[in-house]
């Protein structure tokens, strides 16, 4: 199952996900590296069809004539590395700049869409389940830009989290 499905099958939930698709060149180009460079077994790195920026997680539905579906040319530069918790695992993340991508997050935001975060940080989850003490000092960032094709709208699937893990 691919991610854009994990959203598909619940159109009946509560909320609105929003993301930023990479072309599949950036996507291709950006698991390669992190194959390369990370020092991770590959099972522990996102699937490259499933890397995307996440503009939006609202648990409020944002109203379908204010949601976002747009066809966009957009660059993100590499800033550099975090580590996150979801579903209470370390995972690494890849920030990013691109200033066109706060605007998304804040014209969602002002439409009525929530965010559970005191800020916006766009990034890529490049691994799932890397160690807590996992040494973000060593590595360098990806020397090429990512290219953003789509912002997209979609309903919350309330089970994405357990099926990301189930897939693993």
């Amino acid at each position: 199952m691919n991610f854009k499905d994990f959203y598909e099958e619940s159109k009946s939930s509560d909320g609105t996900f929003v993301s930023a698709e990479l072309f599949k060149t950036s996507q291709k180009e950006l698991y390669e590296w992190a194959k390369s460079n990370l020092g991770l077994d590959e099972s522990q790195l996102t699937p490259a069809d499933k890397y995307h920026i996440t503009v939006l997680y609202s648990k409020k539905t944002v109203p379908e004539d204010r949601q976002i579906n747009d066809k966009v040319t957009l660059l993100a530069h590499p800033k550099h590395f975090k580590l996150f918790k979801s579903d209470g695992n370390d995972c690494l993340v890849l920030e990013l700049d691109s200033p066109e991508l706060p605007k998304y997050h804040q014209r969602l935001i002002d439409a009525g869409g929530t965010h559970d975060f005191p800020n916006y940080i766009p990034h890529v989850t490049l691994a799932y389940k890397v160690e807590p003490n996992f040494d973000l000092t060593k590595l360098k960032l990806p020397n090429f830009l990512l290219y953003i094709k789509e912002i997209k709208s979609n309903p919350i699937d309330p089970n994405w989290e357990k099926k990301l893990n189930e897939e693993a």
